[in-house]
């Protein structure tokens, strides 16, 4: 559905961003936009200038890509890390 804006090369960091992110959900936007010269859409979640997440994808349509923002802000708010299925748990405490 949507991915950090960069890529977090080690577990915490991961985690860390999740974290952020649901705690900022509720002062966050979404927003869809163009995504090139493709005509193709984006969306992005944003709080306060910081850019949390984006749209896994570019979407043919914008609406879309609105509904792909709406499934995502929903997921986002309920989500839950799971553990990994081999190794330690993911973002364990």
């Amino acid at each position: 559905m949507g991915r950090a804006p960069e890529a977090l090369v080690m577990e915490s960091n991961c985690c860390g961003a999740v974290a952020r992110l649901q705690s900022r959900l509720p002062e966050s936007s979404g927003r869809v936009k163009l995504a090139g010269t493709a005509n193709t859409w984006s969306w992005t979640v944003e709080c306060d200038g910081e850019l949390l997440a984006v749209s896994g994808r570019a979407y043919l349509r914008q609406r879309e890509c609105q509904y792909s923002l709406w499934q995502f802000l929903a997921a986002a708010e309920v989500a839950t890390v799971v553990a990994a299925e081999r190794g330690p748990h993911l973002c364990a405490q």
